[in-house]
């Protein structure tokens, strides 16, 4: 009878232990489980982890500089602005799922901070106008800069953009032939000024309110593209204006004709006397390093500082704003003010969105009489070398006196 108690005693304990034991694990499973989330939130941010290794590193390449992947980092810095998006979108889902939650979020602030200090110096507040330029806005004038890339481009929203915000001077840094030659034919009775200089099926032109006087076509770099200068001449002072239209990247070797002609056009700006205006079509973000080696060399001026980022040339073939690139550029002197700046996004047409930009003097000190730059002297011509039984023509007439004298005296 004894025995049998003991046998019930001890099935009731080993019950007892077996339910305590499987309600253990069935705690320990449901606090994993918890720990790392549902499957449902880990499937839904399995791909946004994969996306963000994926930017930070297009971010790591974007840095590297070697030849012959030179292309590739080029395009990858110019989405730096895009890659901060992405990231900070990455985070999002991250942190329904615990699993992936940390090294997540703690990868994606990282990169997104890293392109943002390449991104955010344009996001900063302007400076404060000294009181002797607010005296001078006044003399504040309006210069639209555009690019037509494409024959069949229609140019009826940018007549009416033009017309709207009636700038002083229009600069169209590179066009075909005929669409530049419709766009002269639609302008605004007001800007009598024109001007515009052809090159290889292509051409610069200038349309202003205000005379224009030294304008010329100058070649630059290794390859010899051409510029475009100007003087801009208003009652106060008068500004030399410097039109941009670099090659387009597609490979390593047009990689370089652009960095090339960046180098030539900074120098130009250097050398180039009065207020400077630099404006075009460099084909280069703000992100890259020719960008920043231009900015260098010419001691010029971003004028998105303090203006945002203000993409104006989209990506792909539908314009979207995500895919927008900054690759239009302003740039002036000391001695030139910016006032405000902003992208034509109405002009849909145009594929390089205007950039509209409102400057002034910086100073009244009063500009010297205008003068013109001279061209550089051409080279004198070396005569070609005489053949080599040939004696010199100063020999040829000594042997000759010398033999008359002999026959004198004889």
């Amino acid at each position: 009878m004894e025995s049998l108690d003991t046998d019930t005693d001890s099935a009731q304990s080993s019950s007892s232990d077996a339910i305590t034991s499987t309600a253990a694990t069935n705690t320990k499973k449901k606090s994993k489980k918890k720990n790392q989330g549902s499957d449902l939130a880990l499937f839904i941010a399995f791909p946004f982890v994969v996306l963000a290794i994926l930017v930070s590193i297009l971010t790591i390449v974007s840095f590297i500089q070697i030849e012959s992947i030179g292309y590739v980092a080029d395009f990858c810095a110019g989405m730096r602005a895009q890659y901060i998006l992405v990231l900070v979108l990455c985070i999002v889902p991250a942190m329904f799922a615990p699993s992936v939650r940390m090294p997540t979020a703690i990868g994606c602030a990282l990169f997104a901070l890293i392109n943002l200090c390449m991104v955010g110096p344009c996001l900063l507040p302007p400076k404060e106008l000294t009181k002797e330029v607010k005296d001078l806005r006044y003399l504040r004038f309006r210069v639209m800069q555009f690019t037509i890339p494409d024959r069949d481009t229609k140019l009826d929203s940018l007549i009416k953009e033009i017309s709207r915000t009636n700038p002083d001077v229009v600069c169209l840094t590179g066009a075909p032939l005929q669409q530049m030659w419709d766009l002269t034919a639609k302008m605004p009775p007001q800007f009598i000024h024109r001007t515009q200089l052809p090159w290889d099926g292509y051409c610069f032109a200038i349309y202003s309110r205000v005379p224009l006087k030294d304008v010329k076509v100058k070649k630059v770099g290794p390859e010899k593209l051409p510029v475009m200068v100007a003087g801009i001449q208003f009652d106060y002072g008068w500004f030399r204006a410097i039109l941009v239209n670099a090659p387009q990247p597609k490979d390593n070797d047009s990689l370089e004709s652009r960095n090339e002609y960046l180098k030539a056009v900074a120098e130009l700006a250097k050398k180039t006397l009065g207020r400077e205006i630099v404006l075009g079509t460099f084909n280069t973000t703000p992100y890259s390093v020719a960008y920043s080696d231009f900015q260098k060399n010419s001691e010029l001026v971003d004028t998105r500082m303090g203006n945002g980022v203000q993409p104006n040339w989209h990506l792909f073939n539908f314009d979207s704003f995500f895919f927008r690139m900054p690759v239009d550029h302003i740039f002036v002197d000391s001695r030139v003010v910016t006032l405000g700046r902003y992208v034509c996004g109405s002009v849909e047409e145009l594929r390089h969105k205007p950039l509209m930009i409102d400057l002034c003097p910086s100073d009244q000190n009063k500009d010297p009489d205008y003068k013109g730059e001279a061209d550089p002297p051409e080279p004198p011509l070396k005569a070609a070398p005489p053949p080599a039984d040939a004696k010199a023509p100063a020999q040829e007439a000594k042997k000759g006196t010398s033999a008359k004298a002999k026959k004198r005296s004889k």
